[in-house]
């Protein structure tokens, strides 16, 4: 029996690896690309990702979906492994969902090249915290890798094709790689 159907952007980092998830968490999730006829309908504000189950229980905003597909699953500690890193893994989440996507997409709606550098400088200083933060642990929070990780990875993966190599982030070259070898399925 199906656990709900999750509703992605195709070419959202928000969304497009949530399928590895789910085969990672082992739900049984149906995923629909946003394109689906009755996700306007179930969804009016078009958020994603966007989840309902089979009761029409809903749920959007990125971190809740990542907090409740995980709360689905059997033991699995991608939240963290008591209520203290639970929080950091939130606040990570949160942090870069809003700070830094809202820098990205300043940047990419700049109309000259004055308000794009405000931009960059702003993620670049993002970027340098996260890198500054990784540079004495091997993971966001805690000993074990967490959503925070696997998202943020995800999210600096494709920020490359906007601005170019992280080559000047070592911590976080080194966390990426990290992670691709503690859970290859969200490699890609």
């Amino acid at each position: 029996m199906s656990q709900g159907t999750l509703y992605i952007h195709p070419r959202s980092p928000r969304s497009t690896w949530l399928n590895q998830l789910t085969e990672d968490l082992k739900l049984n999730i149906t995923i629909k690309d946003i394109s689906a006829p009755e996700f306007k309908e179930l969804f009016p504000l078009g958020k994603t990702p966007a989840f309902i189950d089979e009761t029409g229980f809903k749920l959007t905003e990125t971190p809740f979906v990542f907090f409740y597909l995980i709360s689905l699953a059997d033991n699995s500690k991608l939240a963290g492994s008591n209520e203290k890193e639970k929080a950091n893994v939130g606040q990570w989440l949160n942090f870069y969902n809003q700070d830094v996507f809202e820098a990205f997409i300043a940047y990419m709606q700049s109309q000259d090249d004055e308000s794009k550098e405000k931009a960059l400088k702003k993620i670049a200083y993002y970027n340098e915290y996260i890198d500054n933060t990784l540079s004495t642990k091997k993971w966001l929070v805690g000993n074990e890798m967490t959503i925070a990780d696997i998202y943020l990875q995800k999210c600096f993966k494709s920020s490359v094709a906007y601005l170019g190599s992280l080559d000047k982030y070592k911590n976080v070259l080194r966390w990426i790689n990290d992670g691709d070898e503690e859970k290859p399925i969200y490699k890609s």
